[in-house]
């Protein structure tokens, strides 16, 4: 987890689009901003970074861990204010079955 958590801004929770089932966002609330949402791509790992002072620390544990992967930090603010981050806005599309 990041040190610091991550909370929304007035900007922020006043600029989402409300759409029917859209979960609301209030200022001062907490994120779900967590490194642990990374994702394995081909021969790397791309992982959610805060501008947190632990942000280094995650890539460098990482790193240790799987030594054959390339880790790469990426600032993914815009997108915890989604819910998710990087593994989860890349989910997998099921195949489509053959009738």
């Amino acid at each position: 987890m990041p040190k610091v958590p991550v909370y929304f801004t007035e900007e922020e929770a006043s600029g989402i689009d409300i759409v029917d089932g859209t979960i609301p966002r209030i200022a001062g609330e907490m994120t779900a901003a967590s490194y642990l949402n990374y994702l394995y791509v081909n021969g790397g790992i791309i992982v959610p970074q805060f501008g947190d002072e632990n942000d280094a620390k995650v890539i460098e544990e990482l790193k240790a861990i799987h030594p054959d992967r390339q880790v790469v930090g990426v600032l993914t603010r815009e997108i915890i204010l989604g819910g998710g981050n990087v593994h989860c806005i890349t989910q997998q599309q099921p195949k489509g079955r053959v009738k």
